[in-house]
């Protein structure tokens, strides 16, 4: 039971490092991208002609954002598939912990069974030997 809370332990003290380091990283991205997005606003909001020059530039800087944008949409993606994973072996984990309880059930019940008969042929082998002295 010890080594159990251990292993939980361990695991949760794992988990929390590994989000808080994702998250720093999420943070830095998310920074970015707020960077990118500023940039490309002030430059639309500024542009006065629209020239083919100004449009190229506006393309690039929308499409930095939408890279940013699929980035952070891919690792909030990849976070839940872990996270899934994660579940789901805990899931298989507990599983097999319950078969094995109901294996190990099924033996006490076993066992009980046949200490219960062993406790009636004694009580009978007993009965016997009272009633051939008495007699």
């Amino acid at each position: 039971m010890k080594k159990n809370i251990k292993e939980v332990l361990i695991l949760v003290l794992i988990l929390l490092v590994n989000q808080s380091y994702s998250q720093f990283g999420m943070d830095s991205v998310l920074r970015q991208r707020n960077v990118d997005y500023l940039d490309y606003k002030h430059f639309k909001e500024t542009m006065g002609e629209r020239t083919w020059l100004n449009m190229v530039n506006l393309n690039l800087k929308s499409d930095n954002v939408i890279n940013i944008d699929n980035k952070i949409i891919n690792d909030y993606l990849y976070q839940l598939q872990d996270y899934n994973k994660q579940l789901s072996e805990q899931v298989n984990k507990l599983s097999f912990e319950i078969s094995l309880l109901k294996k190990e059930e099924e033996t006490n019940r076993l066992l009980l069974k046949e200490n219960k008969t062993f406790s009636n042929i004694l009580l009978v082998i007993a009965s016997s030997f009272i009633v051939l002295f008495i007699a």
